[in-house]
């Protein structure tokens, strides 16, 4: 039996050696956000939905996108976000030694409560978000109450 000479971190360097050929594949389906869904168009585009004095402000982040590549349309009591981003045309010219351009689409159903004035939406696009401002109708405005909060004696808090 022949002597070995004892390496105390040769398991690491194997888990090390292992690491380096597995490292490359592990974040390849992060290349793609969430929300950029290329085919049928169902991604998920986080929205924030809040109300100020006078409307209510719908606000997505949809990052990679023009304004002319997003479609708003109001139906019923519902607010629908659509927006679809083409790649560009691939030239048989081109020697790409890597290439990610991408096409990707999104569509965000959002219901809308009560007591807007959705004829009179107005939409902003900068920096990829996408702001939209519905006013409040008179009525919902005027609709705040005060309510009084009594403490129940007896009652451990």
């Amino acid at each position: 039996m022949a002597i070995q000479r004892w390496e105390p971190f040769a398991h690491l360097r194997r888990i090390e050696e292992e690491m380096d050929r597995v490292w490359p594949h592990t974040f390849r389906s992060f290349r793609i956000l969430p929300w950029y869904r290329s085919g049928n168009g169902n991604g998920n585009v986080p929205i924030d939905a809040y109300y100020t004095d006078d409307a209510l402000v719908v606000r997505a982040t949809i990052p990679g996108f023009k304004a002319e590549d997003v479609d708003l349309t109001v139906t019923g009591d519902r607010l629908v976000l659509k927006g679809e981003v083409k790649g560009e045309k691939e030239t048989k010219e081109e020697r790409y030694l890597i290439r990610e351009s991408r096409s990707a689409s999104f569509h965000r159903s959002l219901a809308l409560p009560k007591g807007l004035k959705t004829e009179k939406a107005e939409a902003a696009y900068e920096d990829g978000v996408l702001t939209v401002t519905i006013p409040k109708t008179e009525e919902v405005k005027a609709e705040t109450h005060k309510i009084k909060v009594k403490a129940i004696e007896g009652q451990k808090s």
